[in-house]
């Protein structure tokens, strides 16, 4: 529970700051997920990027990470549930104005899943990879915006008989912050 409690207060201080990382400011992202952490589970997977910025050009493809995914499943010995929430650091290799972009990140955050032989609440951490296609992404137009992304994390439950499981997901990005503004 402290893990969780942490996470929501890193969120919430980390979610005001002012950023331009690779020419946006935050993105959203939406989409189906699936894993195999009790199980072959799938569900839902959303996240919200802040992006720094500052005289570094490096620090300005840094970005902090709050995210969620919940999958489902059932089985003969009932329905599975697992919840993940993380807050962390992504970085982006691509530099403007790229269409494709190419990240990894690392977050922590806590897991809650309801199958048996795995415990309520776990403190977790992921390493993961992802791709982003943004058709436009020096555009002004307001759905230029919009992109696809996949992602593929390995999120691992340190110290415990619990797995560590992989979690993968696919679905629609959309960047705020760089329609109609200077840029830089």
């Amino acid at each position: 529970m402290r893990i969780l409690r942490f996470c929501l207060a890193l969120g919430i201080l980390l979610a005001p700051a002012s950023a331009f990382a690779d020419d946006h400011r935050m993105d959203l992202y939406g989409g189906v997920s699936g894993g195999n952490g009790a199980s072959k589970l799938v569900g839902y997977y959303q996240a919200l990027a802040i992006a720094f910025h500052g005289s570094n050009p490096k620090l300005n493809r840094l970005s902090i990470v709050n995210d969620v995914s919940v999958q489902f499943a059932e089985h003969d010995t009932g329905k599975v549930s697992q919840v993940v929430y993380m807050v962390g650091a992504r970085y982006t290799f691509s530099r403007p104005p790229d269409s494709n972009k190419i990240s990894a990140h690392f977050t922590l955050g806590t897991e809650y899943s309801n199958a048996s032989g795995v415990g309520g609440n776990d403190g977790v951490y992921a390493v993961g990879v992802g791709y982003e296609f943004i058709p436009n992404p020096q555009s002004t137009k307001l759905l230029d915006g919009v992109g696809v992304r996949m992602q593929v994390d390995r999120i691992v439950r340190p110290g415990g008989e619990n797995k560590d499981f992989w979690r993968v997901s696919g679905g629609l990005i959309y960047r705020f912050g760089q329609h109609g503004e200077p840029k830089r």
